[in-house]
């Protein structure tokens, strides 16, 4: 899709964990006002997967879209702009608005692409349902953070070690520059990397949750999008072909040790 090296896909049925916080599927299409007239259907759809809904109003927040990036969350307008379904424990939300569909999941309850494709087909079912015939935005965004904390009597250690310990060397290059390494509290990169009709917004990096303190979190933000026209019927094929991508960056982005860790650790 984009260049990157193809990254060998078995490696994912020996992870016996992974670094991933949220992450958020999304179609958007013109501006449709029907969703507003199936509340009813869509519970009947996901019966099961999704027990509570509501309309987005003001008080809340919707997933919705800015330019080249596919934000998490983002306050709403007083305009009421669709329907938002919530699972029972919360950790998954879809939002059907009136410009697009917004799935976003919590670490805890995501497994992998092929555990999730149910209610991807679902999402294909609501723009039947919607009268959607072609999509101009389909996304996966995947936000992966590693906490981390360096203990007191580790002197010689500094939050930028632990970078490099997880992210390849030749992305962190420039870093050998400065003069102090640990006196660096943040260091986050953003790259926004066009082909054709497809954009991937990479952000990595270390940001340390209190500057007096060895702590904080190592980021590995992987948002790509499709922006042509697709039919409808040719989402789920692109979503799998999106997160196929994103695996690829994933594994192009991490140093190698950091990617068996994930095999080893319970």
């Amino acid at each position: 899709m984009l260049g990157f090296p193809v990254a060998d896909r078995t490696l994912i049925d020996a992870f016996n964990s992974n670094y991933l916080k949220t992450i958020i599927f999304q179609v958007k299409y013109p501006i449709n006002e029907k969703v507003f007239e199936n509340k009813d259907t869509y519970l009947r759809l996901f019966d099961g997967l999704f027990t509570r809904v509501s309309e987005s109003q003001q008080n809340g927040f919707e997933i919705s879209m800015r330019k080249d990036q596919t934000p998490i969350l983002q306050p709403i307008t007083a305009e009421k702009n669709g329907i938002e379904l919530r699972s029972e424990n919360g950790q998954k939300v879809l939002a059907i608005l009136k410009d697009g569909i917004n799935l976003t999941i919590n670490d805890s309850v995501y497994k992998n692409f092929e555990n999730i494709c149910s209610e991807l087909k679902l999402i294909c079912e609501v723009l039947v349902l919607l009268e959607v015939t072609h999509i101009n935005r389909v996304a996966i965004r995947k936000v992966n953070i590693v906490d981390f904390e360096i203990p007191t009597n580790m002197n010689e250690t500094y939050s930028i070690g632990v970078m490099q310990l997880l992210i390849h060397p030749e992305l962190l290059n420039n870093i050998n520059y400065f003069p102090s390494l640990n006196s660096i509290v943040q260091s986050i990169h953003n790259v926004l990397f066009r082909k054709d009709e497809t954009t991937l917004n990479l952000k990595y990096g270390m940001m340390q949750s209190v500057p007096t303190e060895k702590k904080g979190q190592i980021l590995l933000d992987i948002d790509l999008f499709n922006e042509s026209s697709i039919e409808s019927s040719g989402v789920l094929n692109t979503f799998s072909e999106i997160n196929k991508e994103v695996f690829n960056i994933f594994n192009w982005a991490m140093k190698p040790d950091a990617v068996f860790h994930l095999m080893n650790k319970k």
